[in-house]
């Protein structure tokens, strides 16, 4: 369906059905074929909220996040007790840097529907960018209480362990996350850093592989597979040295590596 040039056809319902499996894949290299397509069902139903706030969550994706606010309001003014509308706003709020509007619009979000798991996984992620790790894990633990079968929760959950410094939790919550939904690339990524944390390298080289399988366009994924692949390299000159001290080439260059690795990349060490 998304991508053709022919007019669109069949129930707006199961179209966002399928634009939502395609956000929850969490893979935008082919963002912009998708929002071609966006348009054209918006196109032909204007009015249709549905579309629309689907529209505001791609600018945000595209980081287009005035956009995306901009037209999250307007969508307001015509329907103040859409959830679903604040929940975009906010995270294009987080994303700018504005965290205090983003939790009150995912305050809002919460008090029009106390029920929704989703609304307090946006609060948690402004509550994570601001480093109330205790806050974090509240509203994840909510949003898991109230509805444990999606992957959200326990990603954001796993982001909050790791950014707490508690790779063991984070690696049970990604393997969690991953186990709901093994397409979410960002899930694995999460997982490798707390395996790097740990110095499971080859367990952390092995998620990183299958999120760029999953998001072959993602640079970062590169960049932590390439760092991990390092980490190793140094962990094996450190035993060629341990076996053979009098190996003069693999001494200079563990210390070249430790020089240029060690020191300005503690964290992948």
């Amino acid at each position: 369906m998304f991508g053709k040039s022919e007019p669109v056809e069949g129930n707006v319902e199961d179209y966002l059905k399928e634009v939502q499996a395609f956000v929850e894949k969490g893979n935008f290299s082919d963002l912009a074929a998708k929002m071609e397509e966006l348009n054209k069902w918006i196109k032909k139903h204007p009015s249709n909220t549905g579309l629309l706030i689907k529209r505001c969550e791609f600018n945000a994706i595209l980081g287009k996040y005035k956009d995306t606010i901009d037209e999250c309001t307007k969508i307001i003014k015509l329907e103040a007790d859409n959830v679903e509308v604040y929940k975009v706003r906010a995270q294009a709020y987080l994303a700018k840097g504005e965290t205090n509007k983003a939790i009150a619009d995912a305050d809002k979000a919460i008090a029009l529907a106390p029920g929704k798991a989703d609304s307090f996984c946006v609060r948690a992620l402004v509550f994570l960018s601001k480093k109330e790790w205790e806050k974090a894990l509240a509203d994840v633990n909510a949003a898991i209480h109230l509805d444990s079968s999606t992957y959200d929760p326990y990603f954001i959950r796993a982001e909050t362990f790791l950014m707490k410094g508690e790779p063991d939790k984070a690696i049970a919550d990604a393997s969690e996350a991953i186990r709901i939904n093994s397409s979410y690339a960002q899930s694995f990524r999460t997982r490798a850093l707390a395996y790097i944390s740990k110095g499971e390298r080859d367990k952390a080289l092995a998620d990183m592989d299958e999120a760029i399988r999953l998001d072959v366009g993602n640079d970062e994924y590169y960049y932590i597979r390439a760092m991990a692949f390092m980490g190793k390299a140094l962990a094996d000159f450190d035993e060629a040295i341990r076996r053979n001290p009098n190996n003069s080439e693999c001494s200079k260059m563990q210390k070249l590596l430790k020089k240029n690795y060690v020191d300005e990349f503690p964290q992948f060490t």
